[in-house]
């Protein structure tokens, strides 16, 4: 997370390229809650975009907070906020465990009705974000965790191995991610698991991108969080662009060595000729989504 928070970072540049939450899903989440809907609170909110979807999709909340530890990420979010004037938005600089922007007389006293964790678990220290929840979410309030992990060209099985090798590779990003949060977000949070003596009634479900090759999204056995966006091949080199150890990268590399986005055009183009920086693919992403109530 180091890179997401440094000054330098294109916080615009990420809002714009990463990929969002299809209304669907928050659907799903809005049939789990149960209950009131006066505050909901999105931790680790970047640049804001889940936290506005949210606002728009649930207008039943009377306050809705993202926090982030980014201050370059919280202003990004609070332009965004001042274009759809919904004054229940507020955005604070925060850790994903304190709580103190909610006044020292609503701090650890349960008052949240909902807390979310969009694309940011993996940062987190487990124990210490868990025992702040539990602090802080109401009885029969819902903590939500979810997510996206690595991508694939759903109609281009070929290139998988040149996503990987650029993500992965030893010459590439491998060794420059920050760890080990992203093994755990490659993994989708599969060791996450929420503490019975604070949780209960938890719904766990990750789907691997590949599985849609095979199977449609209408045969799984549970609802699944799907993202699959069309894009051009550039828009995602775009989005190769905002990763946070591409930015490491940049600043070790840029300038020395080809690249990374337009060496991934090349390389796209090598293996199927007919896809050219311009040309619209389907782009898929593993995803995962961890739900509980408060007891």
């Amino acid at each position: 997370m180091s890179a997401f928070a440094q000054t330098d970072f294109n916080s615009d540049r990420y809002e714009r390229c990463r990929p969002t939450y299809p209304n669907e899903f928050f659907q799903i989440l809005d049939n789990y809650h149960q209950d009131k809907q006066r505050l909901l609170v999105d931790v680790g909110c970047g640049p804001g975009t889940a936290t506005i979807q949210m606002a728009g999709e649930w207008k039943a909340f009377d306050r809705i907070i993202g926090t982030d530890l980014s201050p370059a990420m919280i202003q990004t979010a609070n332009q965004l906020s001042n274009t759809v004037h919904d004054n229940r938005l507020s955005f604070y600089v925060s850790s994903s465990d304190d709580f103190a922007f909610l006044g020292p007389n609503y701090k650890n006293q349960q008052t949240v009705d909902m807390i979310t964790a969009a694309e940011c678990a993996h940062y987190f220290d487990e124990k210490r974000f868990q025992g702040a929840v539990a602090s802080n979410l109401r009885s029969r309030g819902t903590i939500a965790i979810f997510g996206y992990g690595d991508a694939i060209f759903l109609d281009y099985p070929k290139t998988d191995a040149i996503i990987n090798d650029v993500s992965y590779g030893k010459e590439k990003l491998g060794s420059l991610w920050d760890e080990p949060g992203r093994t755990i977000a490659r993994e989708m949070l599969a060791k996450w698991s929420f503490d019975p003596k604070f949780f209960t009634d938890i719904e766990d479900f990750s789907l691997q991108a590949t599985t849609l090759r095979s199977t449609a999204a209408s045969e799984l056995p549970q609802k699944p969080l799907l993202i699959i966006r069309e894009m051009t091949v550039a828009e995602y080199a775009s989005n190769i662009r905002t990763w946070s150890a591409y930015h490491t990268w940049q600043k070790k590399f840029g300038g020395s060595k080809p690249e990374l986005g337009n060496e991934f055009i090349k390389n796209v183009n090598k293996v199927y000729p007919e896809l050219t920086a311009s040309t619209k693919v389907r782009v898929a992403y593993s995803t995962y989504y961890k739900f509980a109530r408060r007891i």
